[in-house]
């Protein structure tokens, strides 16, 4: 995720080379080395001392003029701008001239080694310093979890260059100095302010003759057009499949239709489904295959040609002989047909052998329950969602377009207009915004909710 403030990548490296080079010296305490940040011409008389400087920035060309998301007229500027971050490291030391140099020296190689031997510095890396206080995180707090890894190269600079850096006067000597780069650091851009529409995309693949097959996904989606275009009820079939978790919900707004041929070959076959969240759970869950027995909800129904089910909340299975459950939040899945070609019993042990089909994609998204009146004061409106699981959690990612117009999250209202107005809050069962159109006038507005890259049904705020 890109970043705004550059000292954090500063800090992370004053972290690495205090944690580190504290270790390599026995554990010495913390103090016992200072590492500034000053230009080094101003470090003045120190002691025990390592600069480490940044002295120039360049955009990185690989990055350079990468389109960013939305169709905004000025979309290089929704897109985050890639730096490389220059630094000059250098040892200060002067307590005693005949000793000062070699000083140095010890030092600038334990920072060299420091840097050698952690070229890449990321969110997993701990250092413990010893002293007893444990393994320590070296990745600036506010740089945690957003996948930002700092890579550290040593530049191949001649000595010839290193002159003309310190080179001011005929009076002055080159400083032991080393210099590194820093990158990809990239900047925090511009929220994108308009979305383009959906784009669904069709997959070739090769597979076995005879094998199982999906081809595609289907789904009905169930809405609403406001009473002022005309009103009433609308069903729509989309593929790929795009449904709501809405358990129970008559017409069905959570019913998936897998299509395919050889479905049931075998002598048996099963629904495979998987998430890349259910990959990050402890421990990760990379399949499950649904066990209609244990989820009677999903409703799963096996044809030659198709493959019907609901999805529900939660998903039951078992894992390595233990029941467990794992939560069917919104975002986007893979489905797949395990067939079971092979079943037999050889030196009292029951052998089995299966094939998997290709896996086919939907998503699932939160199904938007209703919106409240304006609030009169405050002018805010709220969309409820049905409960089915929790908006809230730090898992999912939620965006809001209203009108076409990107909204901004925020933890809390401020109170200020400027910055309230084209933002919204979450809560468990829904979000609160504050529009940019008036909400006092008569009139509607399309709204577009969307977790983990999975939408709900169209909906339209009606005023």
């Amino acid at each position: 995720m890109p970043l705004a403030d550059l000292s954090l990548v500063t800090s992370s490296l004053r972290t690495l080379m205090d944690l580190n080079m504290r270790r390599l010296m026995g554990g010495v305490p913390p103090g016992a080395i200072s590492i500034s940040t000053l230009p080094p011409e101003k470090v003045g008389a120190a002691q025990n001392t390592l600069n480490l400087h940044l002295y120039h920035i360049a955009e990185d060309r690989y990055y350079k003029n990468m389109p960013g998301p939305g169709n905004d007229a000025r979309n290089i500027a929704r897109a985050p701008m890639a730096l490389a971050l220059f630094y000059i490291l250098t040892a200060h030391h002067e307590q005693n001239p005949d000793i000062d140099a070699l000083t140095q020296q010890r030092l600038m190689g334990l920072a060299l080694k420091t840097m050698h031997d952690y070229p890449i510095v990321g969110d997993r890396l701990m250092i413990d310093a010893g002293a007893g206080a444990g393994p320590q995180a070296v990745l600036h707090p506010a740089l945690q979890g957003d996948d930002n890894p700092l890579q550290i190269i040593l530049r191949p600079l001649t000595p010839e260059d290193t002159l003309a850096f310190w080179s001011t006067d005929d009076q002055q000597t080159a400083r032991l100095s080393a210099y590194y780069e820093v990158r990809v650091v990239m900047l925090t851009p511009e929220a994108p302010e308009r979305f383009p529409g959906i784009v669904l995309s069709i997959g070739e693949y090769v597979r076995a003759l005879g094998a199982a097959t999906l081809t595609g996904s289907r789904s009905t989606v169930h809405f609403t057009i406001p009473a002022a275009i005309g009103g009433g009820a609308q069903a729509v079939t989309v593929e790929p499949a795009r449904v709501q978790l809405n358990p129970g919900s008559a017409p069905p707004n959570d019913s998936v239709t897998l299509l395919g041929s050889k479905l049931t070959s075998g002598v048996a076959q099963s629904l495979v489904l998987r998430a890349a969240a259910w990959s990050r759970l402890t421990p990760p869950v990379n399949r499950v295959e649904l066990d209609p027995a244990m989820n009677p909800g999903w409703a799963l129904s096996l044809a030659a040609d198709r493959i019907d089910f609901r999805a529900q909340p939660n998903l039951a299975f078992i894992d390595g002989g233990v029941p467990r459950i794992v939560d069917v939040l919104p975002g986007i899945y893979a489905a797949s047909v395990r067939t079971v070609i092979g079943d037999r019993v050889f030196a009292g042990e029951r052998m089995t052998s299966g094939v998997e089909s290709n896996q086919i994609a939907f998503a699932i998204g939160p199904r938007i329950a209703g919106h409240g009146p304006p609030d009169p004061v405050t002018r805010r409106i709220r969309i409820d969602i049905v409960a089915a699981f929790d908006l809230s959690l730090p898992a999912l990612g939620v965006e809001l377009v209203v009108q076409g117009d990107a909204y901004v999250r925020l933890a809390a209202f401020t109170g200020n207009p400027a910055i309230d107005d084209g933002a919204f809050v979450v809560d468990p069962a829904g979000l609160v915004l504050q529009p940019l159109f008036n909400p006092l006038a008569p009139g509607f507005h399309a709204v577009r909710l969307i977790v983990n890259g999975a939408e709900a049904q169209p909906f339209w705020i009606e005023i």
